[in-house]
């Protein structure tokens, strides 16, 4: 089956790019995009093998991921199981590198199988998660950009 393969280039190193995914994912995954968007208090992912991706749903955690590999600035894996195929989980990798805009963001969802072929289609969703993303780290990059001219953070 195809993976799901997109790339979009921000205007941030790739170290500043693997932390605002990673780290700050809480702040810019789109409430919408969760189990119960009106109870959504974020998302985490804890940055080591065996590491867990969660919604944070009211004052709890719902796993949906276990993360793979992490090396750190550079790409994170992970098993997802977010559409409910738990028992059979695909595997998103991010990339992260140099470009000419400053990172290059490589995601792919792969690893589908005759076992979970049929939640393939539920995940038409990830453009829409990632333009979120995209967004976050041009704001970030504004923010940098204001700072480096005035260290009052004044334009």
């Amino acid at each position: 089956m195809d993976k799901i393969t997109l790339t979009h280039d921000v205007p941030v190193p790739p170290a500043a790019a693997f932390y605002l995914f990673v780290g700050e994912i809480g702040k810019w995954w789109p409430p919408l995009q969760t189990p119960d968007p009106a109870r959504h208090a974020g998302v985490v992912i804890e940055a080591r093998p065996g590491g867990t991706v969660s919604f944070r749903i009211g004052g709890e955690d719902r796993a949906w991921g276990e993360v793979v590999s992490v090396d750190l600035r550079s790409s994170i894996v992970f098993d997802c199981w977010r559409r409910g195929e738990h028992r059979h989980p695909s595997r998103v990798s991010v990339r992260f590198s140099d470009s000419e805009w400053g990172t290059r963001v490589t995601f792919e969802h792969d690893g589908w199988d005759d076992d979970n072929a049929g939640a393939r289609a539920r995940y038409g969703d990830w453009p829409l998660i990632l333009a979120e993303f995209v967004a976050h780290t041009r704001r970030h990059a504004r923010g940098i950009r204001v700072a480096a001219r005035d260290p009052r953070g004044v334009a």
